[in-house]
């Protein structure tokens, strides 16, 4: 395996920094590799070494590294009792088990931290960005690794350059420059009309909704409570009842969902599908059972192995729809598919993007296309321009 240009050059610049950079490339431009290799080339002052990942992806780590790095003895830490092998030289566990585990690794004597999806860690007060900062100190290589360095302010990526206690070096390329042949992405909406049961449910909820914000206002400044006192507190109300009309509005959809995958698979188009909610999981699953649609799920209480497997074999064609939930939006190649559906949308462009770019990377040779699924009239406008601002 060889690296391409721009990811040697990549490798080199790191090194020059002492594994003390922030890798904030767009999704599907081979971040991992450029890790690796990294690591590899630095052995002699970088081992051990700890990559920190999602649950998701710890597997896909070792597969990188069997790939690129054959030579460097591998471990998954899974659980909270599992031993560590003194012998390892790459130690390999999930943002959730790393605050649990953070006084046996610090024992490793480890030389550099490796953060994938290093946005996880924009948080200083969360337990896993303490344990990542504690782990860190003083450590000749720290190697922080986002496609999204800014989710929603600029403060975030603030917060990861906090972990150098200076101005680290920040490498950002986007696809479309280091793989000009890559072919463009598209993407389209898919207008349904909701059933007239449906319709008349998700109308009735926002009714509901309206009457009790109204009431409720109209107690809180008769109580005395000054209005942007009283404004704070609906916000946080309205944004449970809008997940609420986002998750009933998705339910409404799956038929229409499932009736377009299946249109795509009886031409020959593998797809790859996303949703939230797990009640909309569940009535997609079941319209497509019905109609004899074959799939598979990535969602969070997939097992890292089952979840490998799901992935290799729709790579390998060996069923034509992958449903992933958020869990999937990171860490994966789905490129055997170029056309990807969102029957929920998500609040977040970054978050989007993540998981339009699971088909859109770099051994791609087919033009791409992303789908929304939008019922106007409902929630689904106000999810639009969220996302679009």
């Amino acid at each position: 395996m060889k690296l391409r240009p721009f990811q040697r050059e990549d490798v080199d610049r790191i090194k020059r920094a002492g594994l003390r950079t922030i890798l904030a490339s767009a999704p599907g431009t081979g971040k991992t590799c450029i890790a690796v290799v990294s690591i590899l080339e630095t052995g002699k002052w970088s081992l051990p070494a700890l990559v920190v990942c999602p649950a998701s992806v710890t597997l896909n780590w070792k597969r990188e590294f069997k790939s690129w790095a054959h030579g460097l003895k591998t471990q998954v830490v899974e659980g909270v009792n599992s031993p560590l092998d003194p012998h390892a030289n790459v130690y390999i566990t999930s943002w959730t088990l790393l605050d649990a585990r953070q006084m046996e690794f610090a024992g490793l004597n480890l030389r550099s931290i490796v953060a994938d999806e290093a946005h996880m860690a924009k948080n200083p007060d969360a337990l896993r960005s303490q344990a990542l900062y504690r782990l860190s100190r003083g450590q000749k290589g720290l190697l922080l690794m986002t496609g999204t360095p800014i989710v929603n302010t600029e403060d975030e990526l603030g917060a990861l350059q906090s972990l150098y206690g200076g101005q680290p070096l920040m490498i950002r390329r986007l696809l479309e420059d280091v793989a000009p042949e890559i072919p463009p992405k598209k993407r389209s909406y898919l207008y349904v009309k909701l059933r007239e049961r449906a319709q008349s449910e998700y109308d009735r909820a926002v009714d509901d909704f309206e009457h009790w914000l109204r009431r409720e206002k109209e107690k809180l400044l008769g109580e005395g409570k000054a209005e942007g006192v009283v404004e704070r507190a609906l916000a946080a109300e309205a944004f449970t009842k809008m997940g609420y009309l986002r998750r009933l509005v998705g339910e409404f959809k799956a038929p229409a969902a499932a009736d377009w995958i299946a249109r795509a698979v009886r031409i020959g188009e593998p797809v790859v599908v996303f949703v939230e909610h797990q009640v909309v999981l569940t009535q997609l699953i079941k319209s497509l059972r019905s109609q004899r649609i074959r799939h598979q799920v990535v969602e969070g209480k997939t097992s890292p192995k089952k979840r490998q497997k799901y992935i290799d074999q729709f790579q390998a064609n060996e069923f034509p729809v992958l449903i992933c939930t958020k869990a999937g939006k990171e860490g994966i190649t789905l490129h055997s598919a170029r056309h990807l559906l969102f029957v929920e949308r998500f609040y977040t462009s970054a978050d989007e993007e993540q998981a339009e770019d699971r088909i859109r990377r770099i051994g791609q040779t087919h033009k791409t296309t992303i789908w929304y699924l939008h019922a106007a009239g409902t929630i689904d406008d106000r999810l639009d321009t969220i996302v679009r601002s």
